[in-house]
Parts: structure tokens; C-alpha cells; sequence
């Protein structure tokens, strides 16, 4: 896997085709910086959208989830860098304005088998059965 530069230009068409391929993703947010240290912003929620908006300079990740509407901005990035794997989009690096390396990665959930799912749900048979 290689990281591949996003020219500025591209970036609101970037994110959006690949916000419709990576629907039924999760996504975690990782933000790197000398005066924030290592932290983890998000885990693996499940993933609502990408966009980026040229008016306010502000790339929007969208989470997905029943109770919420919890999004991250970022705020003047200055690079995009894309990391492609074997499926596809695997993880975006986003350099922002106050040098912060923001890590936005992508995976698809684990699908449990159908019997696997009912008896985690009350759905299936007793395990005394």
C-alpha cells in the first residue's frame, strides 16, 4: 500500500464520489500534533459521508449513528494524502492548518453469519438446548 497525494483542486469531487462507495463503512479518526500529542478522536463509528467544502475551507467526516450527529471538521487542510489497498479507499492523512496530521481511516464492519446474529439477538436456539 502507498499513499498517494490528493491535488487541492479535486478535493471536493474526491470525497464525495468516495462517500457514496464507502457507505457501509466504519471510520476512525486519529489526530497527530507536537502540542496535542497522539489521540484518538473517533472509533470505528459507523461512517455517514466525506465531504469537503471549498467556501469554508473545511473537510466534514460524518459519523452515522441512531442518537447522534456527530461529525469532525477539519479545518484548513493544507494536503491530502490516500492510502488505497486491495478494496479500495483504505485510510486518508489530512495535514491541517496548525500542523496537525489528521488520520482518517476506513473498514468494513465484520458480518456475523445468520446464526451466529439470532443467537447473539435471542433470535436463534438456547445454547443449554
Amino acid at each position: 500500500m502507498s499513499y498517494e497525494a490528493v491535488d487541492p483542486s479535486q478535493w471536493k469531487t474526491f470525497f464525495d464520489s468516495f462517500s457514496r462507495h464507502l457507505s457501509r463503512q466504519q471510520v476512525e479518526i486519529e489526530i497527530v500534533g507536537l502540542d496535542v500529542g497522539d489521540q484518538i478522536e473517533s472509533e470505528w463509528r459507523p461512517l455517514g459521508g466525506l465531504t469537503y467544502d471549498p467556501r469554508s475551507d473545511t473537510l466534514y467526516v460524518f459519523i452515522a449513528e441512531r442518537d447522534s450527529d456527530i461529525g469532525h471538521a477539519i479545518v484548513g487542510p493544507t494536503e491530502v494524502w490516500a492510502e488505497f489497498g486491495d478494496e479500495g479507499l483504505s485510510s486518508v492523512v489530512v495535514m491541517d492548518r496548525d500542523g496537525h496530521k489528521q488520520f482518517v481511516r476506513f473498514r468494513t464492519p465484520l458480518e456475523l453469519p445468520p446464526a451466529a446474529r439470532d443467537s447473539l439477538t435471542g433470535g436463534g436456539p438456547s445454547p443449554a438446548a
